[in-house]
Parts: structure tokens; sequence; C-alpha cells
């Protein structure tokens, strides 16, 4: 038996801004899916990796994005890497439904002299669309 949304097999997860998330989570913490961001540049949706604590329906999350530099990239000694991180918490609202409350923190590859502006940090509410 499952506990949490996420051991029913692959989730699919929107946040405010239009991003869509898919997770598949199996019965060891471990997470995987795809991340396709409406904001910024990519080169569609990148891979993801994670962990949460399985047999818990609200269970603490996260997972990461490494984003592949878009083909102008301004930089050519940088190359436009990103990484992306976020950690939250699986959360069941009073009507039944789950969303995920996450910060995120994301560092862009820069160069020493400009490492003071490399790391962004925000949060968002991620709700759940469909399960597979």
């Amino acid at each position: 038996m499952t506990n949490s949304v996420l051991e029913g097999g692959e989730t699919v997860w929107h946040n405010g801004l239009g991003s869509e998330m898919k997770l598949t989570a199996d019965s060891l913490g471990n997470l995987t899916g795809t991340y396709d961001t409406a904001v910024g540049r990519s080169n569609g949706p990148q891979p993801l990796c994670g962990k949460y604590n399985p047999g818990e329906e609200c269970p603490s999350l996260g997972w990461v994005v490494q984003w592949k530099p878009a083909a102008d990239t301004p930089d050519p000694q940088c190359k436009g890497w990103s990484t992306t991180v976020w950690s939250g918490q699986l959360l069941k609202k009073s009507d039944g439904t789950y969303v995920i409350e996450a910060t995120w923190l994301l560092t862009k590859q820069t160069r020493l002299d400009q490492s003071w502006k490399d790391t962004l940090i925000g949060c968002g509410l991620f709700t759940q669309v469909t399960t597979q």
C-alpha cells in the first residue's frame, strides 16, 4: 500500500508561472522525471532527480535540474550552464488535493568577478495536475 500520492506512478505538477514537472517516485525514496520551465531559456524539458521520504503521506522532498545552455549564450568562457535545486514538502489540502510548497536556488555559471550575482532564491507552489 502506498501512503504518498507520489508513489502511485507518474504525477504531473504545474507552478504559478506555468512550468510543468513530471515526477516518478520509487519505494526507495528516489525521484526521477522532467522539468519544463515556462520562464527563462532552455532546450525543452530537462531531466531531474531527487529524493523524498517514502511511506509518508506528506513527505519532504528535494530535486535538482541542470540546465543546458541556450545556443546563443553571450559568455563563451562560462558556457551558460545553470543548476536549480528545490527543497519542499508535499501537502494535502482540505479539499483532498495535493500541492508541493518549495524553496528554490538557481545558480548560474559565472566568472569569479561576477560571482556576487550567480545565485537567485525564490519559492513556489506546485499543484498536481493529473496522476497517470
